[in-house]
Formats: structure tokens, C-alpha cells, sequence
């Protein structure tokens, strides 16, 4: 009974294996276990420094700003109603953003919209 019990659990990924160990220390190496975001149409939106772009930031970020507070993270890029860009101006395209809390008051008490500095 207990090698059916092993092996079910060899076969769910409960049991430890040499594998395991050393995919677990590159990952921790790297900073830990890489953040799944949340992106849609529906997230929340940030300008950019220039005015020339809204970026759709994921929701875990709008959430808790103060803690991505000058860190990057992924960014879809739209262009405002009525500016003009290359191609069709409506295809959202993905780049990476870093919240820029110093520009819009992010730790005082008349915070505004987010400001997001595109990154690449």
C-alpha cells in the first residue's frame, strides 16, 4: 500500500527530486519564483510623462502602488483618442513601465493619476 502512495505522490510533484532542487535554486538565484501579471483592456490606466501615451498597468500594481513604486513591470501602450500613430493606432502594444510616484504625488495627500515612464 505504501509504494501505490509514493507513487501518487511521486506522480503529483509532492515528492522531492534532485530536478526539483536545482530548478528551485536557479529560480531563487534569479529573485524567486517570476510574478504572473494581470493585463486586459479593463485594467486600470496611467499617463505617461510626455502625454503622448496611456498605459494599461496590471491590477496588481494600481492596487498597491506604494509598493511598485520605481519598479518596472509589463505595460500595454495605447495612444489618446485623436492622436495619430503608426499603423492602425488602435493595437495595444506591449513594452515595460516603471511607476513614477515623485511625479504625481504618490506619497502625499493629494495624489493624482498614475504616472507611468515607459522603459522599453
Amino acid at each position: 500500500m505504501k509504494s501505490k502512495i509514493s507513487q501518487a505522490a511521486a506522480a503529483m510533484g509532492s515528492i522531492k527530486s534532485d530536478k526539483k532542487t536545482a530548478a528551485a535554486r536557479k529560480n531563487g538565484k534569479k529573485g524567486g519564483r517570476p510574478i504572473k501579471w494581470t493585463l486586459s483592456p479593463t485594467c486600470p490606466q496611467a499617463h505617461t510623462p510626455s502625454g503622448q501615451w496611456i498605459a494599461i498597468v496590471p491590477r496588481e500594481v494600481a492596487d498597491d502602488q506604494p509598493s511598485y513604486d520605481g519598479k518596472t513591470f509589463p505595460i500595454l501602450l495605447i495612444r489618446p483618442y485623436g492622436k495619430r500613430s503608426p499603423g492602425d493606432g488602435k493595437t495595444p502594444r506591449l513594452a515595460r513601465g516603471k511607476l513614477r510616484g515623485d511625479l504625481y504625488g504618490l506619497h502625499t495627500p493629494g495624489t493624482g493619476d498614475m504616472v507611468v515612464s515607459i522603459i522599453g
